[in-house]
């Protein structure tokens, strides 16, 4: 009976959007939708990271140096229903 429930279930529909948000804008959870370099190239973090206050420090200050744009590319996940 389980198995049969569970089986029955309908999942909604999620889509993922990309937005370009603020450096001081990110939250934790937020997943980057493409790699983030230095202006003169040097890799900072790559594609598909889950934002954690750790790396948006990081971000936070590379931002400050002037060294990356202040904006970053985020995946925003809905549910369409």
């Amino acid at each position: 009976e389980i198995l049969s429930a569970i089986e029955n279930i309908e999942m909604p529909a999620l889509e993922r959007t990309i937005k370009s948000l603020r450096i001081s804008d990110l939250t934790n959870g937020a997943t980057l939708a493409e790699d983030v370099h230095t202006k003169t190239g040097m890799l900072v973090v790559t594609k598909g990271q889950e934002v954690n206050d750790m790396l948006r420090r990081r971000l936070q200050n590379f931002c400050l140096k002037g060294s990356i744009d202040e904006t970053v590319r985020v995946y925003i996940v809905q549910t369409s229903e």
